[in-house]
């Protein structure tokens, strides 16, 4: 990598490359490398602009552009047509803490597209833990 040149595994010959590695990670990397889980040079060598995006429990406005997202690519995999959420489903997707994040979200979006029967994802369609917020 840091000499923008790759040999495949077996071959012979090197390769030019320009690449930028994209990470992502729920821990504190710099913690994790004084406790010797993860290695300084690997990090020194990846780290060029950091993005910090804060949890989605503290982009609430962000909840339901996201689970629109889900619902439009959930719509291709499950060969549905669902366009909307009725409006006591939202209110407690925005009231859910959502500590698996986004990927618990999608889980969650992907479940109610699954139950539901119509083109619009209901409360009945949610899983208990959100119906009790």
């Amino acid at each position: 990598m840091q000499e923008k040149t790759i040999r495949k595994l077996g071959g012979s010959r090197y390769i030019s490359i320009d690449i930028r590695v994209i990470a992502a990670t729920n821990k504190n990397l710099k913690e994790e490398i004084k406790l010797g889980n993860f290695r300084e040079d690997l990090f020194y060598r990846l780290a060029g602009v950091e993005f910090k995006i804060p949890p989605l429990r503290e982009r609430k406005a962000d909840i339901l552009v996201v689970c629109m997202h889900i619902i439009q690519q959930g719509n291709l995999l499950f060969g549905k047509n669902i366009t909307t959420i009725d409006d006591d489903a939202k209110q407690a997707l925005e009231n859910y803490s959502w500590f698996g994040n986004v990927r618990e979200l999608q889980n969650e979006i992907q479940r109610a597209m699954i139950l539901t029967k119509t083109d619009a994802i209901a409360l009945e369609n949610l899983s208990a833990k959100l119906k009790e917020m």
